[in-house]
């Protein structure tokens, strides 16, 4: 695009539209990494699943309560693999609470000087877009279009990245515990055989 020499309102939309697409990409990496986790959890988890029950039918004596434990955890896990790797893309209209403001969610990957410093460039796109709201420049119009189309773009591949790296991380806490419980199954048997 050719910018006006006389408007400099046209290179920061540019920059501005720039710094949306540099942030959505970033975001649809984190997205598909969480998938990628979520997938090899899975994974992990039904091969512990398959492992367990072919242990335990080797054996006379299973803590039961122990079992129960780590199926329930197993369960967790996967359910949690599953959610990330397809369900948390499907969700209805994006809640404005759901933007980049305040202090990150439980389980991000976000520090809070990342929300801050995003949370001003959301300030300072909104408030260039309320300037240049009634310009009759169709190069300014043409900008501005594509700086709210990038931006509304950047907050759902934000969403999403969120949503997926919670379930990723949720997943793998409920297989780290299953493996932790399955450890101490395997240690009672063992102790108990000998």
């Amino acid at each position: 695009m050719e910018t006006s020499v006389n408007d400099p309102r046209e290179d920061a939309l540019d920059v501005l539209i720039d710094q949306y697409q540099r942030l959505c990409a970033l975001y649809d990496a984190r997205r598909s990494s969480a998938e990628a986790k979520a997938a090899g959890i899975l994974t992990a988890a039904v091969a512990v699943a398959a492992l367990t029950a072919t242990a335990a039918s080797l054996v006379n004596h299973v803590n039961v309560a122990l079992a129960v434990v780590l199926v329930v955890l197993l369960v967790l896990s996967v359910i949690s693999a599953i959610y990330a790797a397809s369900a948390a893309g499907l969700r209805g209209p994006r809640d404005r609470k759901d933007q980049v403001e305040g202090k990150p969610p439980f389980l991000s990957t976000e520090s809070t000087q990342y929300r801050d410093v995003a949370e001003a460039l959301n300030a300072t796109a909104a408030k260039l877009l309320e300037a240049c709201q009634d310009e009759a420049s169709e190069a300014i119009a043409v900008r501005v279009r594509t700086l709210k189309l990038w931006r509304e773009r950047q907050l759902d591949a934000h969403h999403l990245a969120q949503k997926k790296d919670r379930g990723a991380a949720y997943a793998g806490i409920m297989l780290g515990l299953a493996l932790a419980c399955g450890a101490a199954i395997v240690v009672l048997i063992v102790t108990h055989s000998g």
